[in-house]
């Protein structure tokens, strides 16, 4: 999308290229503005708008993956903003927006072309576009804005489970702006098979001990840490308490079961791993836990969940 600005010194108009993304805040996903411009001056390559390490460098990407298609950035003060300003902008998913944005700028794209799109990934000094974290959530975000998605090819299954959005998922930089050109087409991703990662043994084959599986189950549905103090509890119940998270998932609704459905088609296949909490610190073993106790395994997934079936213990 173009937006035009009036320059009142002069009584010129100064062209501002605008390409949507968004900002990750937790499982929320809000809407940034990657805007451009193009002004006459000493040439520089600027980010502005609270980015992080990730973003700042990320003109770094851009200037190779455009050097890569054979282009070359015009001899003007380059300016990118990501609006709002007082959103915190992390993420290497940036770098695919402000290149689009800059090639917008620069006339190498119809802007206008990218304005029913939101737009995710990382780019490479080749011009590929590499996967970036997040792209589900991005897709559920564009379909609430009714918007298409623009995402790495190797995420394009990932970003096809949020639903009916027309999701483009190019492999590289060129072959995006042949698309968006009408000189290439790019195929429609499909959602990918939900392969089971395997569940271990279930906490349901544990008899008795009702009162320590219920605390188990607590504590795998409200994400609260757990201290083993006496000898029952031991590596039966911890294997049971890891799997139980992710059985529970397969009931919820939701955003918990979309983000479920995320892991079982994550690009690396596996589930997602597996960490430790201390009570009295990162940093606490056998030695430091009065009675030889250990924090029980937790998974990942058992933070996001809201809401949980009531389980009866047994």
């Amino acid at each position: 999308m173009f937006r035009y600005e009036v320059n009142r010194g002069r009584g010129s108009r100064r062209l501002v290229a605008i390409v949507s993304t968004v900002a990750y805040l937790g499982l929320e996903a809000r809407s940034v503005e990657v805007q451009c411009t193009l002004v006459a001056g000493l040439p520089a390559f600027v980010v502005v708008g609270l980015p992080d390490k990730a973003v700042a460098e990320s003109r770094e990407r851009v200037r190779g993956a455009i050097a890569a298609m054979g282009l070359a950035l015009p001899p003007k003060r380059i300016t990118i903003n990501l609006s709002p300003a007082d959103l915190p902008k992390e993420g290497s998913h940036f770098d695919l927006p402000i290149a689009l944005a800059l090639l917008a700028a620069m006339g190498v794209v119809d802007a206008e072309a990218l304005a029913d799109y939101v737009v995710v990934g990382e780019l490479g000094l080749d011009a590929r576009i590499a996967a970036s974290p997040g792209v589900l959530l991005a897709a559920l975000h564009a379909s609430g804005e009714e918007k298409g998605l623009i995402c790495p090819a190797v995420q394009g299954s990932e970003a096809a489970w949020a639903g009916s959005i027309e999701v483009l998922a190019a492999a590289d930089l060129i072959g995006l702006i042949n698309h968006l050109k009408g000189t290439q087409l790019l195929g429609a991703p499909v959602p990918g098979e939900a392969v089971a990662a395997g569940f271990g043994p279930d906490l349901a084959q544990v008899k008795g001990q009702e009162t320590a599986r219920r605390a188990l189950e607590i504590a795998a549905a409200g994400g609260h840490n757990l201290l083993r103090s006496w000898s029952p509890l031991n590596g039966t119940h911890r294997e049971r308490l890891d799997d139980f998270g992710f059985r529970c998932l397969e009931h919820c609704g939701g955003r918990a079961s979309r983000l479920f459905k995320q892991q079982l088609t994550s690009a690396l296949g596996k589930r997602l791993p597996v960490r430790f909490r201390a009570k009295d610190g990162l940093s606490a073993d056998r030695t430091s836990c009065p009675n030889g106790s250990l924090p029980i395994a937790e998974s990942v997934v058992q933070s996001v969940l809201m809401t949980l079936p009531k389980r009866s213990a047994r």
